[in-house]
C-alpha cells in the first residue's frame, strides 16, 4: 500500500484511523487508505510527502564563537 506523510490542516485535529490518538501537528507517515483519502478530499489534512526535511540550521541556530558549549 502506498504510504504518504500527512499533517492536519491549520486549526484541525484529526484522529488517526486506528484510534491511537491524533495526527501530530508536524505530520506522520500513514498508509493511503480510504479513510485518509476522505480526509484529503475534505481538506482536513495536508499531504507533505514531498516536503524536504528540516535542516539542522532550521531546527537550531548555529552557535557563535563566544558561546560556551558544555560537553558532558
Amino acid at each position: 500500500m502506498k504510504m504518504v506523510k500527512l499533517k492536519p490542516a491549520d486549526g484541525m485535529k484529526v484522529r488517526l484511523e486506528v484510534g491511537e490518538g491524533y495526527l501530530p501537528d508536524d505530520g506522520k507517515e500513514v498508509p493511503l487508505t480510504t479513510y485518509y483519502r476522505r480526509r484529503l478530499a475534505d481538506k482536513d489534512v495536508v499531504d507533505i510527502t514531498d516536503e524536504p526535511a528540516a535542516t539542522m540550521e532550521e531546527v537550531a541556530p548555529p552557535h557563535t564563537d563566544n558561546e560556551v558549549i558544555a560537553h558532558g
